[in-house]
């Protein structure tokens, strides 16, 4: 195909930079970009570290690096790239996003809501990092339900049901948030009925 011709031209003329180390941290981007398109993430990986030993501190190569290991679901080197990429970027909310969600899948709640917030608290509309943080409090509360609902004594069941609702109803106002950017998400909707049906005796 002739896309596959363009990459091979492209990657002999970015290579022929690459040997005489041309002073532009894109180049080595570029490159990672075309050898992930073609699923040789080793190579883009060894490229992207080999631009990094000249610009350490590029956020777009720390980047690149970084979707590398968030593709391989490695998530304890993408966390080291995100807390570097945030040194160098500390107003960039995709990053905290990014971070946000590898500490999700860590299940390290308190890691990914600080991330989170912090995202949210640069860019107050941020649709993605309002959603995960919504449905995060909305999932913790439900899962201390859950919980609760095993208890024998019925005053620490009580007790325990007070503190999960509490938790999902912090994910209130980020939901309600993302209906007013976006109406038409079923799934938002289903929380927010769910969330208002809870904090109906209370209202």
């Amino acid at each position: 195909s002739s896309a596959e011709g363009n990459n091979n031209t492209s990657k002999e003329f970015l290579q022929k930079l690459i040997d005489v180390n041309y002073q532009d941290p894109q180049i080595y981007s570029y490159m990672a970009n075309i050898l992930i398109e073609e699923n040789d993430s080793e190579g883009a990986l060894r490229i992207i570290k080999y631009g990094r030993e000249f610009f350490e501190s590029n956020v777009n190569l720390i980047i690149a690096e970084l979707n590398y290991y968030l593709a391989q679901n490695d998530f304890v080197n993408s966390e080291k790239l995100l807390k570097l990429a945030v040194e160098e970027d500390p107003n960039n909310h995709q990053l905290f996003f990014a971070l946000g969600s590898s500490y999700d899948e860590l299940n390290d709640f308190e890691k990914a809501e600080n991330a989170y917030l912090e995202a949210i608290d640069i860019k107050p509309d941020f649709y993605d990092a309002l959603y995960n943080l919504g449905v995060m409090y909305y999932n913790k509360g439900g899962d201390m339900l859950k919980q609760a609902n095993n208890l024998k004594d019925w005053r620490k069941a009580d007790a325990h049901t007070k503190k999960a609702e509490a938790m999902m109803l912090k994910g209130l106002p980020y939901v309600e948030k993302c209906h007013e950017i976006d109406s038409s998400d079923k799934n938002i909707l289903l929380v927010l009925k769910e969330l208002y049906y809870r904090n109906g005796d209370d209202a």
